[in-house]
């Protein structure tokens, strides 16, 4: 490029501040359209792009907090020894409390049976040919004692997840448990990184900062956000530009070098 030639091109740019800059990139930037369906238990550092709601109570169904034997609270006013029923387990299906004056074994996490509204944990109880004996310090228990009750921690429809969140390992587990097995994220952005210079092309100076800016962005806190290209080095070469740019697939791309109004930086 002769000097003349040079200098009539720069009245084709006109620097703005760094704030316009920011703000020139925001509005022309339309990255988070594109949605995908991405495995949960590979969407850590993802963003949402929907909400989300519980397709389900949490927990299912009344369960008991302890340990311990359940049993009717009315009975229970009136007398401290139970005849034990049968037992539940956690991950068994519910069973039936017949009879007042019973009692049924629980585990923790088991299903209260149905008819029994208390649990006395195993700890206020003795055990002896098939009765269960309740121990006085344990008289002030009451109805709803030690019992987690259905939808207590989330309850059907709530909003366990917003839009626009980038996903950590507590959504993980808070979907996990709500028993969503995918979700729906915005496509990763492609970011392509490029080096430019002839001193750089040829090796007279080394090429710290393409490396730097690959690195720094596989460290940051987005990094599950980003499909990352390496252009590699380019040349001062003026005419090479634009084919790269219609040869390349990126959302975003980074350069380093040639930015300036010199007469060999081609990119503005």
């Amino acid at each position: 490029m002769g000097m003349d030639v040079y200098l009539k091109s720069q009245r084709k740019y006109t620097p703005v501040k760094v704030a316009e800059a920011e703000e020139l990139l925001r509005n022309s930037s339309n990255f988070l359209t594109e949605v995908e369906k991405v495995v949960l238990n590979e969407s850590i550092g993802r963003i949402s792009s929907e909400e989300i709601c519980s397709p389900t109570n949490i927990p299912a169904g009344d369960t008991s907090m302890v340990d311990g034997f359940a049993l009717r609270s009315v009975a229970f006013k009136t007398t401290k020894s139970f005849q034990i029923e049968c037992s539940i387990l956690a991950g068994h299906p519910k069973v039936e409390l017949e009879d007042g004056n019973r009692a049924v074994y629980v585990s923790t996490g088991a299903f209260m049976p149905n008819g029994a509204d208390m649990v006395v944990p195993i700890e206020g109880c003795s055990v002896s040919e098939g009765q269960v004996c309740i121990s006085d310090s344990f008289s002030g228990l009451e109805s709803g004692s030690n019992v987690r009750v259905v939808g207590s921690d989330t309850h059907k429809g709530d909003v366990i997840m917003k839009k626009g969140v980038q996903i950590s390992a507590a959504e993980i587990a808070m979907l996990n448990a709500c028993k969503v097995s995918e979700i729906a994220c915005f496509k990763k952005i492609s970011v392509s990184v490029l080096s430019t210079g002839l001193e750089v092309y040829t090796g007279m100076v080394a090429d710290a900062n393409r490396p730097y800016i690959i690195n720094r962005l596989g460290e940051s806190d987005f990094a599950n956000c980003i499909e990352m290209g390496d252009l590699g080095i380019m040349k001062d070469d003026e005419p090479t530009f634009p084919q790269l740019l219609k040869d390349s697939d990126f959302d975003v791309l980074i350069t380093t070098g040639s930015i300036s109004k010199g007469m060999t930086d081609h990119f503005k």
